[in-house]
């Protein structure tokens, strides 16, 4: 089972840099066994994507992210 941030109707342009960091950091606070799961961030925004990139691309947890624009590509992902 994955889990799906929706921010398809989020205005982001508000969100500092360090909460981009906290983002990425986020699955770190659970107990080992519980981020063996995919992370879909659902974005339509360029500005939502490229911040949702940067918390995929600084992660220091094992959780797989990806970013998506599409629901389907997002879903299908988490399938695979």
């Amino acid at each position: 089972m994955g889990r799906l941030w929706d921010f398809i109707d989020v205005d982001l342009s508000s969100l500092k840099s360090e909460t981009v960091v906290e983002m990425a950091q986020y699955s770190l606070r659970f107990p080992p066994g519980i981020n063996d799961v995919k992370v879909a961030f659902l974005v339509s925004r360029d500005f939502a994507y490229g911040l949702s990139r940067m918390s995929e691309m600084s992660s220091e947890s094992k959780t797989s992210i990806q970013v998506f624009r599409m629901m389907a590509e997002a879903e299908k992902w988490m399938m695979e």
